[in-house]
């Protein structure tokens, strides 16, 4: 006995296809959002993490372009001679100040503790024995923290924003020609430089905004705005000493969540005393306020592909339901005895027999098209190797050009970084040294100033072909900045990289000049030792010993011997 079926095979196929598909459905709509929420989420905390490193670099930019011109205005030789009560003290002093708005006081004082000379005639007389920056400028070069100004505030104008005056202090020892110390250069910057230089770093973008830019101190008090100087502190994963790479989403005292990145300063030397770190944090709910919509628009989407894909699923069950339905109709006819009915068997088989032919010259036309398919997808993934190939070699010339002075088509800053880095690691292994040359265009400003910038570019083009045209294949030369040169010459001596330096010094002094007057080089030495704790450690002891080359006479090489 045959039971008869509840359901007909239309509603059959509606179930169990319409059943498959809500399956596929789920798991693939909670997989988009998992895998775009986490996507947005490292594209967020990604764009924060890089503009926190911009402005740390900025920062610290700024931080040690003031300790230079401080060192540099101590070393100069009216520092080393001159009276302080000689009238060209106040005047460079007075100039140098004028570079930069943000000074808001220099001043030298003598070895009492009495400033002898000062921006504006203010604390002369007085004594500073008392203040940090003048006891640690007797020392050696000093960069001072943050605070508010003690003997200045009641002689300052006061700060635009009607706050309380707070500065950075920077000093140097002041040397006689004996080297003994004569007294100390004191230099006050006023903070609002801070709010200047990150003004134009502030986030302007639609995905960025409302993030804020912070200053952290290394007391983990914020300095930057002042306005969280006494109402905001740091969450705990951002206290000094913990890990935050790149980013983290973490809860703040006011209450609210944010996703945060933090980047220390790196001011450079003297001595990094200083410790701070640029935060840079976005509300959650508005890095992240995309998700709503797209959670939105996946239900719509899930929604609308459900209701089509049940309608087009009942109109295909219908159309195959159809012809069994008038099978089974004409089948019954027979059984109940229509005899002028035709040959039912016959017919039936001869409709099987057409549905069997028509199956067959489907399967044909699938197994061309199939095969005309496979034909397709081998010319697509011939035309994706050949474009692959093509954005292999474009990046490979990008690379190259990236990493090229556009002046001098010497190897730029960023491939100096690379093989600094690189032959650092190889010494490490190998414990073989290396040595680094800095090289400088003695008196290059004036070839600027006395013949315009086009000519300094001949000169500077002209130096880099003498250069080139002395070192080894090995070697590694870069421009690496202004008129600065670097050279690396791995597996070198110190008397093998002097001679190098000698004879490059040599080349460039005899060399004939577009300007028609002898260009000459000041290059300081170092050797790269094992005991290095960084890559950097040898390039600042030859930078260190370049100032010392120009400050002897120019157009010499100093090396660790001549210290």
């Amino acid at each position: 006995m045959i039971t008869r079926p509840r359901l007909g095979i239309k509603h059959l196929l509606v179930v169990l296809f319409g059943g498959m598909s809500l399956l596929a459905a789920v798991p693939t709509y909670w997989y988009i959002d998992h895998v775009y929420a986490g996507e947005l989420m490292n594209i967020r905390g990604s764009g924060l993490h890089d503009t926190a490193s911009a402005a740390a670099s900025v920062l610290a930019a700024n931080l040690r372009e003031r300790q230079r011109e401080v060192q540099l205005l101590s070393q100069s030789s009216l520092f080393h001679n001159a009276d302080f009560r000689d009238a060209d003290f106040s005047l460079v002093l007075e100039r140098t100040k004028a570079t930069f708005p943000q000074y808001s006081w220099m001043g030298v004082a003598d070895t009492e503790g009495t400033v002898r000379v000062a921006t504006g005639g203010i604390l002369v007389g007085k004594s500073v024995k008392a203040r940090p920056w003048y006891a640690k400028g007797l020392q050696g070069p000093y960069s001072g923290d943050l605070h508010e100004a003690l003997l200045l505030s009641r002689l300052l104008p006061p700060p635009a924003d009607g706050g309380t005056l707070q500065l950075i202090d920077f000093s140097e020892p002041v040397l006689d020609r004996k080297g003994k110390v004569r007294g100390v250069l004191g230099v006050h910057v006023d903070w609002s430089w801070a709010a200047d230089v990150l003004k134009v770093m502030q986030p302007t973008t639609k995905s960025q905004s409302e993030a804020e830019i912070l200053i952290v101190n290394r007391d983990n008090q914020i300095i930057y705005p002042r306005k969280y100087s006494d109402t905001l502190k740091l969450p705990a994963e951002l206290v000094r000493g913990r890990p935050v790479l790149p980013f983290l989403t973490t809860s703040w005292s006011d209450g609210k969540n944010y996703v945060t990145s933090m980047v220390p300063i790196h001011e450079g030397t003297p001595p990094r005393s200083m410790e701070w770190r640029v935060v840079v944090r976005q509300p959650s709910a508005q890095a992240f306020q995309e998700l709503g919509a797209i959670h939105r628009i996946l239900w719509m989407a899930v929604m609308l592909s459900g209701v089509t894909f049940l309608a087009l699923l009942w109109w295909g069950a219908t159309l195959i339901s159809r012809p069994l339905a008038q099978i089974a109709d004409h089948a019954r006819s027979i059984e109940r005895g229509h005899d002028t009915t035709p040959l039912t068997v016959e017919v039936q088989a001869r409709e099987i027999h057409d549905l069997v032919e028509a199956l067959q010259g489907m399967e044909d036309t699938l197994i061309k098209r199939g095969q005309a398919m496979a034909q397709s997808n081998v010319r697509l993934e011939q035309t994706v190797a050949e474009r692959t190939a093509e954005l292999v070699k474009s990046n490979e010339e990008l690379h190259r050009i990236s990493r090229r002075d556009a002046l001098t088509g010497l190897n730029n800053r960023l491939a100096a970084d690379e093989r600094l880095r690189a032959e650092f690691a190889r010494m490490k292994r190998a414990h073989t040294a290396y040595a680094v040359l800095m090289l400088d265009i003695d008196y290059f400003k004036r070839v600027n100033d006395m013949f315009g910038h086009e000519m300094g570019d001949k000169v500077l083009k002209a130096v880099a072909r003498v250069l080139e045209t002395h070192l080894r294949e090995s070697d590694f030369l870069a421009r690496f900045g202004g008129e600065e040169f670097l050279v690396l010459l791995p597996n070198a001596t110190l008397a093998v990289a002097g001679e190098v330096a000698e004879k490059l010094r040599a080349a460039v002094a005899v060399a004939p000049s577009a300007t028609g007057h002898p260009v000459t080089l000041s290059i300081g030495l170092a050797l790269a030792v094992p005991n290095d704790s960084t890559e950097h450690d040898a390039l600042h002891r030859a930078d260190e010993l370049l100032y010392r080359a120009k400050h002897a006479g120019r157009n010499r090489v100093a090396t660790p011997d001549l210290v």
